[in-house]
């Protein structure tokens, strides 16, 4: 993919790529176009602790099929940037 953005892939960059098969479910407009400084996968529930600003986190949800929890995973990582 081209970076949108001189200094990086976007979320909007990765949802492009037609080989990914990726859908932008929910996102604020500033958002789609940050620059994703680091990848990360995980299925801890609360991944605060190991993610900065501009993280993009990947998890295939196993930890998540309450909804509490999935609440909880979504809150974590917004919190986190």
């Amino acid at each position: 993919a081209e970076a949108s953005w001189r200094g990086g892939l976007t979320i909007t960059d990765l949802a492009a790529e037609e080989g990914f098969g990726l859908a932008v479910v929910a996102a604020t407009p500033e958002s789609l176009l940050r620059p994703i400084t680091w990848v990360h996968v995980t299925e801890v529930v609360d991944p605060r602790p190991h993610v900065r600003e501009g993280e993009l986190v990947c998890t295939v949800g196993a930890a998540l099929v309450d909804p509490h929890e999935a609440l909880r995973f979504v809150e974590s990582v917004a919190d986190a940037g």
